[in-house]
């Protein structure tokens, strides 16, 4: 989701009518609006979500926060408001995005294995049982620790995955000596655009599934910064 713009005395008037069902609206001017969506406007008594703007169109989301959608007659007053929607995602917005997972998975050998996670807390974000997904563009830390079975051996890796291609910031063990009690911490300080996923990921070669003794993960969201 787009996060909450705001601006001062953005205000405008409906170049032409509109009806209870469309879906856009042109402005005589957006000069004073927000550049992009999201924010709030008020038309007559009907509050809109902006989601999109082009030159003097607005992209809307109509009858939000209990208001009803009608007919619209210009040149109606077209403001730019604060409502208690915009304000309660403005600071959704700048909340730190946590979440701690870990995993129970038997990586197979010879092959990328990308762990299903298990969420203790996460607010909302695992996708897939395997991604986890950034809700707004900014920097993220992710941490991963996994603990190898005692009785494995051959070489291991873990690896930070983002959208499935890019491998970051990797831990691997090429130790084939007894007694192969493996442990691997691997830290990762992302930029992320909104919708990016990470996956963690893991590589053994020991010739057989191998358990793990632990397996868990951490994310915070750090910093918005679009």
């Amino acid at each position: 989701m787009a996060i909450e713009q705001f601006a001062n005395n953005a205000a405008s008037t409906l170049s032409s009518s509109i009806n209870n069902s469309v879906t856009s609206l042109t402005v005589a001017s957006a000069a004073a609006f927000p550049a992009a969506g999201n924010f709030r406007i008020i038309v007559d008594a009907e509050i809109m979500l902006v989601t999109a703007v082009c030159t003097n169109t607005f992209t809307v989301t109509r009858a939000q926060e209990g208001t009803t959608a009608t007919s619209h007659t210009s040149p109606a007053a077209v403001t730019h408001i604060l409502t208690a929607g915009g304000l309660l995602q403005g600071i959704a917005d700048g909340h730190p995005w946590c979440g701690v997972f870990s995993s129970s998975d038997s990586p197979t050998s010879g092959a990328t294995w990308v762990f299903t996670l298990t969420a203790t807390q996460d607010d909302g974000y695992l996708s897939s049982g395997t991604k986890l997904v950034a809700p707004y563009t900014g920097y993220y830390l992710f941490n991963a620790y996994l603990h190898w079975s005692s009785n494995s051996s051959g070489f291991r890796i873990a690896e930070w995955r983002v959208n499935g291609s890019s491998y970051i910031n990797g831990k691997s063990d090429p130790n084939n000596a007894a007694p192969y009690d493996v442990r691997q911490e691997i830290t990762a300080l992302l930029l992320l655009s909104a919708g990016d996923y990470v996956e963690l990921t893991c590589y053994q070669d020991s010739a057989s599934t191998l358990s793990m003794l632990l397996v868990s993960a951490a994310v915070t969201h750090i910093k918005t910064t679009a």
